[in-house]
């Protein structure tokens, strides 16, 4: 798919959805855990988030707006279009997650999150219902907030958009080498800081 914005676009782009990741994996822990952390991470960003979102949008676009569902005669409504591109976020999810979870296994020994407890699971690294809770999560995005969002980082000049870019992204990628190398090297998570939630409520109490 040709690429409707410039690359200081994407860039921001995958940047704001990897602190997006960041957030989200931490409201899960806090329902389900009562914590947050840095999610093995020094700064507030999971870049894997942003690759995914990224990749998701040159390979499909978006549900109202790609050329290759445009090539799918039988996807001739909104809710055709919608339906499709939840199917296929859904699968490269399953993907995804058992690709990069058994890739962490082997080479750091460190089974990062495992999902064996829940229902219909697919290997311990994903299953059926976390899975459709992604899909759902990444098509709503693209659709209600994917465009709004790229044309609003379109106004920015684009050498200020570039010059952000490019301090964004040697951060991550800096945060994500190091930190992934200390995992490797240890063959244990890195935690920095965590926040128990819990004992701050019976504390409360």
């Amino acid at each position: 798919m040709k690429l409707a914005y410039s690359i200081p676009c994407i860039i921001l782009m995958a940047t704001i959805v990897s602190f997006l990741g960041f957030a989200v994996e931490n409201v899960w822990l806090a329902f389900t855990k009562g914590y947050i952390d840095n999610r093995n991470m020094a700064l507030p960003f999971l870049l894997g988030y942003g690759l995914a979102i990224v990749t998701l949008f040159i390979l499909l676009g978006t549900p109202r707006c790609s050329t290759f569902f445009d090539r799918l005669p039988f996807l001739d409504t909104s809710f055709k279009r919608i339906s499709f591109y939840f199917l296929c976020a859904f699968f490269f999810v399953c993907v995804a997650e058992i690709l990069l979870g058994t890739l962490i296994e082997k080479t750091c020994h460190i089974v990062l999150w495992n999902y064996s407890r829940f229902t219909l699971h697919i290997t311990k690294y994903t299953s059926i219902p976390t899975s459709s809770g992604f899909a759902f999560i990444i098509t709503f995005f693209m659709d209600k907030c994917f465009t709004p969002i790229m044309d609003a980082i379109s106004q920015i000049d684009y050498e200020t958009s570039k010059d952000i870019s490019i301090v964004f992204l040697a951060l991550m990628v800096c945060d994500f080498c190091v930190n992934s190398f200390k995992m490797f090297k240890n063959k244990s998570l890195n935690p920095i800081w965590r926040i128990d939630l819990r004992r701050h409520q019976d504390n409360e109490k």
